[in-house]
């Protein structure tokens, strides 16, 4: 059985604060990569602190400027980008405003007491307090005001109009999923729009309520592949995922490895196994059903550079097929006969059968380029036939 029909080609890499002109530099080797877009940071104003965190502190939304760079600087990004094929995701902000001063006086440029819900704390274990609490003491913006929803659209539509191709919106958990139905209706059909949803005990049916207007980042993913990397861990419900409590939908997961709060050590509870990153790598990067999303740090890795090359190849000649499951291999050949992976999870190495070469020559590794045909223990391996 396939890991699935549907076959989404892009892949995006996530160019966590750096600054627009610094991205732009960037754009060839990305494309040279095989990705298809890249994601930068939020670009409206903000504290006045270069810390990363500071981007996600909004004072104003009708003015992108800020140690990133200025509304002229991401403009040129995006037009450089989409000159050489490539789209730009843009991180938003939407949850709430700025601490410090202004978080005294609830007075902001566009923004005035009557927008902000009571300061109140969060319970995790509420779901209201979860929507209306102030997240980390930051003011909550009340999402239910006509005002916030007309200014949170009219962002929305001065980053589409500087070509932003989609957007990653910030803590969704925290607001609720009419407030992304009011504010998205009507945006351009063909925007990749994806949430950051945290999951936790419980929420598997709230999180649902969101996948009809975005794609989230798949959490559920990400822990079942915790798992599956684990002493006791199972690799063949990773090929069809089939139950629902595995990952999100297909077609509505972003998938991920790391992101810039765990890298950040923002939250716990998400650690992949030491030894099983590399086959993370690979099994996100290769699941054609999800859209992947690197962590800048990765991109240079053999192994994923080496998946983004089959990604590409298997999206363009029909997908994958799954030629073996069992507790600790999982095994995948392209259509086309041009590229192979095994995942294998084992202790122990694994030589390949000669079934899954559908006897034919010229397959080599496409990590190292050597015609060697084993993977080692714990380890993708990764083929090309030439």
């Amino acid at each position: 059985m396939p890991p699935s029909s549907l076959v989404l080609p892009d892949a995006f890499v996530h160019l966590f604060d750096w600054p627009f002109a610094r991205c732009e530099a960037e754009l060839d080797a990305l494309a040279a990569e095989g990705f298809t877009g890249l994601q930068v940071s939020p670009p409206q104003r903000s504290i006045d602190n270069p810390v990363w965190w500071g981007r996600y502190q909004p004072l104003d939304h009708t003015v992108l400027e800020g140690p990133l760079g200025n509304e002229a600087d991401l403009r040129r990004l995006i037009q450089a980008a989409h000159a050489r094929g490539l789209k730009v995701l843009v991180d938003v902000v939407l949850n709430h405003m700025a601490g410090g001063p202004h978080a005294k006086t609830l007075n902001y440029p566009r923004f005035g007491p009557e927008h902000f819900r009571p300061r109140a704390p969060i319970d995790y274990n509420d779901l209201v307090s979860i929507r209306e609490g102030w997240l980390v003491g930051l003011p909550d913006l009340d999402t239910r005001h006509p005002h916030v929803r007309a200014e949170a659209r009219r962002y929305l539509e001065l980053l589409i109009d500087c070509g932003a191709d989609g957007f990653r919106f910030d803590a969704v958990k925290h607001m609720e999923p009419e407030y992304f139905d009011a504010v998205l209706a009507g945006l351009p059909p063909d925007l990749f729009l994806y949430g950051e949803y945290i999951q936790q005990p419980g929420h598997r049916e709230v999180m649902q309520d969101f996948l009809r207007t975005m794609a989230l980042m798949d959490f559920p993913l990400h822990q079942s592949l915790t798992e599956a990397l684990g002493p006791e861990g199972e690799w063949a419900p990773l090929d069809a995922l089939a139950a629902d409590e595995l990952a999100l939908p297909a077609g509505r997961s972003v998938a991920f490895v790391t992101n810039h709060d765990l890298e950040l050590e923002q939250y716990g509870g998400f650690a992949l196994p030491a030894d099983g990153w590399s086959l993370a790598h690979a099994y996100t990067t290769l699941r054609l059903d999800r859209v992947p999303l690197v962590w800048m740090d990765h991109r240079h890795e053999p192994v994923l550079r080496a998946a983004m090359r089959l990604r590409g190849i298997a999206a363009r000649h029909g997908g994958w097929e799954t030629l073996h499951v069992s507790r600790q291999l999982l095994v995948w050949r392209c259509r086309a006969q041009r590229a192979l992976v095994v995942f294998n999870a084992a202790p122990s190495p694994r030589h390949l059968e000669p079934a899954w070469l559908a006897g034919l020559p010229g397959w080599q590794d496409a990590v190292t380029g050597e015609g060697g045909l084993a993977v080692p223990p714990r380890q993708p391996g990764l083929f090309l036939r030439a």
